[in-house]
């Protein structure tokens, strides 16, 4: 039962997009990496740029920093 219950009140995908703190950052709308204001390794290249999709050992990642 908890965990039926659990699984029951999770958020809908829209509702998660809209509390996601990646929906809401600051370098999403500059033009920047979406994690840049949260990550360690962020440098300026990161809040300018996008990073391209990449395949690093079988995973695809959009960071400056793989």
């Amino acid at each position: 039962p908890y965990s039926i219950s659990l699984i029951k009140n999770l958020p809908s995908a829209e509702d998660y997009l809209m509390l996601s703190p990646v929906h809401n950052a600051v370098g999403r709308n500059e033009g920047g990496c979406s994690y840049y204001s949260r990550c360690e390794k962020a440098a300026e290249k990161c809040a300018r740029e996008h990073p391209k999709l990449a395949e690093i050992n079988g995973i695809q990642r959009r960071c400056f920093s793989a």
